[in-house]
């Protein structure tokens, strides 16, 4: 009987108060659930602390592979993190290091298209000059950077080297003076400020962030100085994270799909060691996707502004469009600019029945056509539809047409 697969994990500052965390909570929540379908067991390690002696000591020894989240920043562990991968089946997820290397595996966001995304829907909301603001010099920032000058040149617009404060547009590299400002142990707030003032100067009307902090803190930069958001500026961050929910305009923002990215990284780790993938050279980017707030919708009528019949019209024509997401309610919320609890209430209180209600009798509906209309199998009907459980679909299918989707297709098959 094969051994039962036991999988390092390293992260930064692992520990009981960090696991609160939203962001590492569903991380973590995602490769144990991978865990548990490969009958696997993982170990969480602290990177920062663990790494150097996890190596020294010979303790890899104990594990099939190793998975790590190693920031490029931190020289030391990333060093480590390189020897370790010419040790032992590694990994390495979200955060990609800059010392690149024959033995490297990764799985992460694919950052350039979640930069051309945000573009996509600045433009589509009419923005003409668009910035781009960030502040370390990690390898994330760096792709970040490239994505954005690359969806700009897409798009046939000038970029202006004004408008993007860390970045040389022409060299495609960080620019060194922002890298000496960084790495000299410069004020952060008081730099980041400066480079939130510089950007404002030059009057952009949208703004793309590297992170949704510092989306959230130009946001407070432009207001105190009387602009308005989205009206004289849309902003728009990345990460997808709390911060982003903090204050009013909620941020758009760019959701990297980390619990897809942890599972994809468990999954890739399960296959190197079971020879389904090479041990070196596995590249996997994961498409990240777009989450609209009110901070970007210009052209889009504001849900504060709204009559009750232009809301209405609204939730209707997107709910024509999401009906078959899986996630529909979250999905609206966003495009909306409001929270799923208070989208929820919103629309029965419009519409006086639940959207969960008005949504499965959506689905129902398009499934009793397709049954009638094509030769679809029911589980492709069901699934297309947003429904993942076949006793599910037929118990709601039956409540509503009085038959089961097999029994309902058989009668109308019979009148043909």
């Amino acid at each position: 009987m094969a051994a039962r697969p036991v999988i390092a994990v390293f992260f930064k500052n692992m520990s009981f108060r960090s696991l609160g965390d939203d962001i590492l909570n569903m991380v973590v929540r995602a490769l144990n659930e991978g865990r548990r379908s490969n009958a696997a067991s993982l170990i969480f390690y602290d990177r920062a602390d663990a790494l150097p002696n996890f190596i020294d000591s010979g303790e890899y020894r104990d594990y099939t592979a190793v998975i790590g989240s190693i920031p490029s920043n931190d020289t030391e562990s990333t060093a480590a993190w390189h020897r370790l991968e010419t040790l032992v089946p590694c990994v390495t997820m979200m955060s990609e290091p800059h010392v690149q290397s024959a033995e490297r595996n990764y799985v992460g966001c694919d950052e350039k298209t979640g930069i051309a995304l945000l573009v996509d829907h600045l433009i589509e909301e009419g923005a003409e000059r668009i910035a781009f603001c960030s502040y370390g010099c990690d390898s994330y920032t760096h792709r970040r950077c490239q994505g954005f000058v690359r969806a700009l040149g897409h798009h046939h617009r000038e970029i202006d080297q004004r408008l993007v404060n860390a970045f040389d547009v022409h060299r495609g590299a960080i620019l060194s003076s922002h890298r000496a400002r960084t790495e000299a142990g410069t004020d952060r707030t008081a730099y980041r400020r400066e480079i939130y003032r510089s950007l404002l100067k030059e009057k952009p009307d949208a703004c793309v962030c590297d992170s949704d902090q510092l989306a959230v803190e130009l946001n407070e930069e432009a207001q105190a100085r009387g602009l308005s958001v989205p009206g004289d500026i849309m902003i728009a961050g990345f990460n997808n994270s709390p911060v982003a929910l903090g204050k009013k305009p909620f941020i758009t923002s760019v959701d990297q799909n980390l619990g897809r990215i942890a599972r994809t990284a468990l999954r890739l780790v399960f296959d190197i060691v079971n020879g389904r993938a090479p041990r070196y050279g596995n590249e996997i980017l994961i498409t990240p996707r777009v989450i609209i707030r009110n901070s970007t919708l210009r052209r889009s009528v504001l849900v504060n502004t709204r009559s009750d019949k232009a809301l209405m019209r609204a939730m209707n024509e997107l709910i024509a469009k999401h009906f078959s997401d899986r996630a529909a309610a979250s999905v609206m919320a966003s495009r909306l600019g409001l929270t799923p609890p208070y989208f929820l209430k919103r629309y029965k209180a419009l519409f006086g029945t639940p959207f969960t209600r008005a949504v499965n009798d959506m689905r129902l509906a398009k499934a009793a056509v397709s049954l009638k209309t094509t030769n679809k199998s029911i589980t492709h009907i069901f699934m297309e539809n947003g429904y993942t459980n076949h006793v599910h679909f037929n118990k709601l299918f039956k409540r509503a047409f009085g038959r089961t989707a097999k029994e309902y297709r058989r009668t109308y098959k019979k009148k043909r």
